[in-house]
C-alpha cells in the first residue's frame, strides 16, 4: 500500500481534490482507501439505534453489517500522535490511500490553497508538502505547482510521489 495526503487550511478545497483524486486513481484501475482526520468528536450511530446501543452497553467495538455495506466503530483512547499510524494499520490492502488531514505526520503531501485564505500557505514550513493546488496570481515556491483544473496532473504527481506505508515507520 502506497500513501499520500491532502492538506489545507479550512474551506480550500481538500475534500474536492481527495474525491477528484480517488476517483481518477480508481477509474485507472487502482484500488483505493480514503482515511480524514476529523479534529472533533463525531458520531456514525446515534441514540436509539441498536449500533448505538451496544456501545452504550459496553461493547468496545461494534460492527454493522450488510450484504453491501459494513462499518466497524470503536472506541479508541489513542494520543494524538498515535491516531494516524493505528488507522492506516487497521486498512484491508489497497494500492493507495490518500489521507486528508493529518497535516503534523511525515507521509508525503499536496496542499490545496485559495486566494483569500488568511493564513499563509503551509507549503512554506512544511517540507512533506511536495507540491501546491492553488488558484493565487503568483506564488514564489520551488515546488511543483498546479491550477485546481489540472486532476490528471495532479493524479500523475501522487502515483509519482507516494510512499510505501511501511517507510513511514
Amino acid at each position: 500500500m502506497r500513501v499520500f495526503g491532502v492538506v489545507g487550511w479550512k474551506n480550500t478545497g481538500k475534500t474536492t481534490l481527495v474525491e477528484k483524486i480517488t476517483g481518477g486513481l480508481v477509474k485507472r484501475g487502482y484500488t483505493v482507501s480514503t482515511v480524514k482526520h476529523a479534529h472533533h468528536n463525531f458520531a456514525i450511530d446515534h441514540v436509539g439505534k441498536d449500533s448505538f446501543r451496544h456501545r452504550e452497553a459496553g461493547a468496545s467495538q461494534v460492527v454493522v453489517s450488510s450484504k453491501k455495506l459494513w462499518a466497524l466503530i470503536s472506541e479508541q483512547n489513542y494520543d494524538e500522535g498515535q491516531i494516524f499510524e493505528r488507522t492506516l494499520k487497521k486498512l484491508d490492502p489497497v494500492n493507495f490511500v490518500i489521507v486528508e488531514g493529518f497535516k503534523s505526520e511525515k507521509h508525503p503531501k499536496i496542499e490545496c490553497y485559495l486566494d483569500g485564505t488568511p493564513n499563509q500557505p503551509l507549503i512554506k514550513s512544511d517540507k512533506t508538502i511536495l507540491g501546491i493546488v492553488h488558484n493565487l496570481i503568483n506564488l514564489n515556491s520551488e515546488r511543483t505547482q498546479f491550477l485546481p483544473d489540472e486532476v490528471e496532473k495532479i493524479i500523475d504527481f501522487v502515483i509519482k510521489g507516494s510512499i510505501p506505508i511501511e517507510e513511514l515507520w
